[in-house]
């Protein structure tokens, strides 16, 4: 299966999910609950249903090495050189908590990232899924 076709399928299955909770009998509380539960796990939903593909999986390493290499590059040379440990990682723990926030999409940025590369190389027609 490749990026496309999984992202379809997810499509549908939300489609289908969001129904149903509309159509349950619950207070507004509980259907509100229900819909940011099924929000927040749709990243890790379409990784388990895309990461079939050997390739799919190093690219969305290599993008989550790419952005948050401002937290592991700062802690590296810390590590390397310590003259500079305490201003290096006062970056590095600062750029962590910016990604720690709530407000940062970094795993939706991730997976948006890899679904586009793998789209990309889809429609070049290296690294098809077989």
């Amino acid at each position: 299966m490749n990026a496309k076709e999984a992202y379809s399928q997810y499509q549908s299955s939300l489609k289908i999910e969001k129904e149903r909770i509309k159509l349950t009998k619950k207070t507004k509380s509980e259907k509100f609950w229900a819909w940011v539960a099924l929000i927040v796990k749709w990243p890790w939903q379409w990784m388990w249903m895309a990461c079939h593909d050997w390739r799919l999986i190093l690219i969305f390493i290599g993008w989550m090495a790419l952005i948050g290499c401002e937290v592991w590059v700062p802690l590296l040379i810390a590590w390397l050189v310590p003259s500079m440990r305490v201003s290096m990682l006062t970056v590095a723990g600062t750029c962590e908590a910016f990604w720690l926030s709530p407000f940062t999409p970094f795993m939706p940025l991730c997976i948006g990232l890899t679904v586009g590369t793998k789209a990309i190389m889809d429609k070049i027609g290296h690294g098809k899924s077989k």
